[in-house]
């Protein structure tokens, strides 16, 4: 080894001493062993287990099914007639034409021929929107027509599909016989649960390399790259997995593959698809903002009218929160909406921003979900989610008219985990070749992590989307 010359020098020892005198600096660094979280937690999970719950099934499908109306508009065709004519309408064949039955049911052979599925039977008495109303006073299912006669004086109109008749119901005269049965739908929800997987992996050197920073796993620290790898890909594989549970969507077509890859793909339709495919998404000006009248406008036309309940969580983006708390704190002066708060009382709802208020006797609590503003998320610059809100009802229960008051309780949502003997809600594991593990001969070791599971969500009336443009 070899020295600089002179070996000695009168000065005093001061920091540039130190720190020049060898080839590497000899100062150690000062080096907080604490990684400071500049990003927060940068854990989303939790909107659905904090509105919903999980369930367990036996298979990656599944079915539930949902009662339909028991009442139903007719949507039809025709010229109008005088007062004493009759009038010929043909139901529009869209809306009722279907197969039935559309396959063998055992143990019969029949197969599926086509039939109309008429909403409307002889002596039914029809509501048309200039107030007319009449008699049905015959039905030709082959040809999808019916005729009718006024009763009130009113000439009959003509009408088209974009028209609506209401129906009251059956009236005879004395003697007669009783009317054809009518059948009631059964809806049908279907969706499937999705293969998600992601790993970590680390060299048997890499494992060996210590770090200034502490890195915590599992309740463990450790000066470990290790540690910040497996624990970042943990926390990051649950976001992605909560994303697809409110974000994903159904395959309906790959255009490049194998084809049994194509054939096995599947995916699970989430929160947001399935909270618009009811009730279309509501738009509105996110310039000129939002009104009180637009608010009670959405719940009118899209709650109110398809029975929904009585209090919603409104999973918002925090643009469109500005958007209605600059609406309450403008229109409360009217006594239009009454505030309530998860905590602190109405003062500090009002002062300074509210979790919830009440309107038209519908409760909205306003949830800011921090994905939808998060550039690296559902808030990257371009897309929708930036400026969405999505209507979640909170009720479990919806009560039935009638003499028996009956209840009936429907969650919201929740999501199903396959689970036939073992759980594929979450499945953890370590392969490799290092550090104790020795599945395979390669000097590494990686993390696993899968899960196989699917949203399920109830009513999709009961749902809504609003989106600022």
């Amino acid at each position: 080894m070899s020295f600089n010359t002179p070996s000695g020098v009168q000065v005093a020892t001061e920091h540039n001493w130190i720190g020049s005198n060898a080839a590497y600096n000899m100062i150690m660094p000062v080096i907080d062993p604490k990684e400071a979280k500049v990003w927060g937690t940068q854990d989303i999970t939790g909107l659905i287990d904090l509105m919903g719950g999980k369930n367990f099934i036996k298979g990656i499908s599944y079915r539930h099914m949902e009662e339909d109306r028991i009442h139903e508009v007719i949507v039809a065709d025709g010229a109008g007639v005088a007062v004493g004519a009759t009038a010929t309408y043909t139901v529009d064949s869209t809306d009722y034409l279907a197969n039935y039955p559309n396959a063998a049911v055992e143990p019969y052979i029949a197969t599926g021929t086509q039939v109309n599925l008429l909403p409307v039977r002889l002596n039914e008495v029809l509501l048309f929107p200039n107030g007319a109303q009449g008699i049905v006073t015959a039905v030709v299912p082959s040809a999808a027509t019916f005729d009718v006669v006024s009763t009130n004086g009113i000439a009959l109109p003509t009408i088209t599909n974009v028209d609506t008749i209401i129906n009251l119901g059956v009236t005879v005269g004395e003697g007669a016989d009783m009317p054809s049965s009518f059948n009631y739908r059964e809806g049908v929800y279907y969706n499937m649960a999705e293969i998600m997987e992601d790993s970590h992996e680390t060299t048997g050197t890499a494992l060996g390399d210590k770090t200034w920073v502490e890195y915590e796993w599992k309740g463990q620290t450790q000066n470990k790259w290790w540690f910040k790898g497996q624990s970042a890909t943990f926390k990051r594989f649950r976001n992605f997995r909560e994303l697809k549970f409110v974000a994903g969507e159904k395959v309906s077509a790959l255009s490049t593959g194998a084809a049994a890859y194509d054939a096995t793909l599947v995916r699970t339709e989430g929160l947001i698809p399935f909270a618009s495919s009811y009730n279309a998404t509501q738009t509105f000006n996110l310039a000129s903002g939002l009104t009180l009248d637009d608010y009670q406008t959405i719940i009118v036309d899209n709650i109110d009218k398809n029975l929904g309940t009585s209090e919603y969580s409104n999973v918002t983006s925090i643009r469109n929160r500005q958007a209605m708390e600059s609406f309450i704190r403008t229109e409360m002066k009217n006594g239009g909406v009454q505030y309530g708060a998860f905590s602190g009382g109405q003062k500090q709802a009002v002062d300074f921003g509210f979790d919830s208020f009440q309107t038209l006797g519908y409760t909205t609590h306003l949830f800011t979900y921090q994905p939808f503003n998060n550039p690296t998320l559902l808030g990257a610059s371009g897309h929708k989610y930036s400026n969405l809100s999505v209507l979640v009802p909170m009720n479990r229960e919806i009560y039935a008219l009638g003499e028996t008051k009956e209840k009936t309780e429907v969650p919201s949502m929740r999501i199903n985990y396959v689970d036939n003997g073992f759980s594929r809600e979450w499945e953890e594991f370590l392969t490799g070749g290092t550090n104790g593990i020795y599945t395979t001969r390669v000097d590494k070791i990686q993390i696993n992590f899968r899960s196989q599971g699917g949203a399920e969500f109830f009513g999709a009336n009961r749902f809504c989307a609003l989106q600022g443009v």
